[in-house]
């Protein structure tokens, strides 16, 4: 009887199980408020968005970004 032998496959992950993620790293914090890594680094040079540091990189809650957007949304009305 022959052997089937099976493999794995990666399987990609979809857009929409990041907003089940807690913490982002500045790249993924871009990318969920549809900003440029530049602009995410601007606001955290200035006191807007404060991330805690684990090695070297920042982590972004996402907490904190919602606020973000939301006092984004606030100024421009």
């Amino acid at each position: 009887m022959p052997v089937t032998r099976r493999t794995l496959q990666a399987v990609p992950i979809k857009s929409d199980q990041d907003c089940y993620k807690r913490g982002f790293t500045v790249r993924d914090a871009s990318k969920y408020l549809g900003v440029s890594v530049w602009q995410v680094r601007q606001f955290i040079q200035s006191g807007e968005l404060k991330p805690a540091t684990i090695g070297n990189k920042h982590i972004l809650d996402k907490a904190a970004l919602d606020r973000l957007l939301d006092e984004l949304f606030r100024q421009a009305a």
